[in-house]
């Protein structure tokens, strides 16, 4: 999957703790290893200088072979390194190292290019490493000697016991540790946003569907009312977005020219009554006609958002218990706005709303109102959205940001394609306040229109 840098950047801020928590996790473990389970190494080193021996008659031949001792050191270094050298240190230190042993604590490297080269001794003892390096420094010039009398070896710098551990490097770890836990955390929030199948924001949605969104709809705080309506007292922004959202409508509903609208979601809980209400509101306040009716009449609702009684209702109207509409039709505090509410559960809720008699209400109150708002279930919980939709002039869809997943939204687009459904739009419900109020800058402005006074 590709991203922009735009998205990155998004994902990258978006999942900020993961990340934070994947560093802090990475500098804590790196640094507990270090100083906790890691052994501590002591390194002593010792350095000696290569030279060949030269009487005053040749005092020609070590000019003309002035870089002869520094040519050798390699040699040198290689014949340090047999197994029989190294098997008379481990005799002459008493220390009963093995010859593989020293082998991997022993290093030895030129300096610089240098006739001088380096012999590190590394060993969890600081006491052994020192014995080892001095061993090293007493018996290297004898083996010297032994192979080739003309040179020789002498310690230019002897060593000395080692007082703080030559590993592990506890800061270079922890640095380390970080930069894997931030790699590692970066990695996982890309893994995060690829698996969260949950709908994010508006340009994902025009992105990937080919269905207009109607509105952008902030969250609604529900926690003084649970069921909210518009109000005077309603956040700016809120009433903001129902408006805009309604003149979106009207121009849709205008071109495809009809006035029965269903207002469903994929599941439950994400905010189809509440907007189905809402836009109601917003459509009376310009002078039309609205009806909202409950078809939802499995769980009605719709009559608590206005504190009315559910029965009688829709159903009673459909079982035949009530002879005229007029008679379940209730009004609201919103002069233009009237409620159909669900009424008595009954058993067959999917046949009364795909009956003729339904047919027949729906087209005589066509007459009296100039919207209708049809309030369905869940259209991937039960069917009766998909039989009302033959009866509707188009279809609302309300998603819920950070909850509808893209297989819900599309399993529902799928169904209303398959029954040859108009979907008009798409409502984007609980959009956060903060996110809404820097994108559509409402929150900049939200006290203007409050406090303006004409001059």
């Amino acid at each position: 999957m590709e991203y922009t840098l735009t998205e990155i950047f998004k994902i990258l801020l978006k999942r900020i703790p993961v990340i934070l928590l994947c560093s802090i996790l990475g500098i804590g473990g790196a640094y507990a290893v270090s100083t906790y389970l890691m052994d501590k190494q002591y390194t002593a080193v010792v350095s000696m200088y290569s030279a060949r021996n030269y009487d005053d008659a040749d005092i020609y031949a070590l000019m003309e072979d002035l870089d002869y001792a520094q040519e050798v050191v390699n040699t040198y270094i290689a014949i340090l390194k047999t197994n029989d050298f190294l098997h008379k240190v481990s005799v002459q230190s008493g220390l009963g190292y093995t010859t593989d042993t020293l082998k991997e604590m022993v290093v030895m490297k030129p300096v610089n290019d240098t006739e001088i080269f380096e012999i590190r001794v590394t060993s969890k003892n600081p006491e052994d490493s020192l014995t080892l390096a001095n061993t090293i420094a007493k018996l290297a010039p004898r083996k010297i000697e032994e192979i080739k009398s003309s040179d020789s070896l002498s310690v230019v710098d002897p060593a000395a016991l080692p007082t703080k551990p030559s590993s592990p490097n506890v800061l270079l770890n922890t640095v380390f540790g970080f930069l894997l836990g931030l790699l590692l955390g970066a990695g996982l929030a890309f893994t995060l946003e690829a698996l969260d199948k949950r709908v994010k924001d508006e340009d994902e949605l025009l992105a990937r569907y080919k269905v207009p969104v109607l509105g952008v709809i902030p969250l609604i705080d529900g926690k003084q009312k649970e069921f909210p309506v518009l109000t005077e007292k309603t956040d700016f922004s809120v009433t903001e977005a129902f408006k805009a959202a309604r003149t979106n409508l009207i121009f849709t509903v205008q071109n495809h020219k009809g006035n029965r609208l269903i207002v469903t979601s994929a599941a439950p809980n994400e905010g189809k009554s509440t907007n189905c209400c809402n836009l109601g509101i917003t459509l009376a306040e310009m002078h039309s006609r609205v009806l909202i009716m409950d078809c939802d009449l499995r769980k009605p609702v719709i009559h608590k958002f206005f504190d009315k009684q559910c029965v009688p209702g829709l159903s009673e109207y459909l079982a035949g218990l009530k002879d005229d509409f007029t008679e379940v039709v209730q009004n609201t505090a919103y002069p233009e706005l009237n409620i159909l509410c669900g009424g008595t559960i009954p058993p067959n809720p999917a046949e009364l709303l795909s009956s003729s008699k339904m047919s027949v209400l729906l087209d005589s109150l066509c007459q009296e109102y100039d919207y209708i708002l049809l309030d369905t279930p869940p259209v991937n919980l039960v069917a009766d959205a998909i039989a009302l939709s033959a009866l509707s002039d188009g279809v609302i869809y309300v998603i819920r940001q950070g909850k509808t997943t893209h297989p819900e939204l599309m399993h529902a687009l799928a169904s209303f394609k398959f029954a040859n459904a108009k979907v008009l739009g798409i409502f984007l419900n609980g959009v956060g306040m903060g996110s809404y109020g820097k994108r559509f800058g409402y929150k900049r402005y939200r006290n203007y229109y409050r406090t303006h006074k004409p001059v």
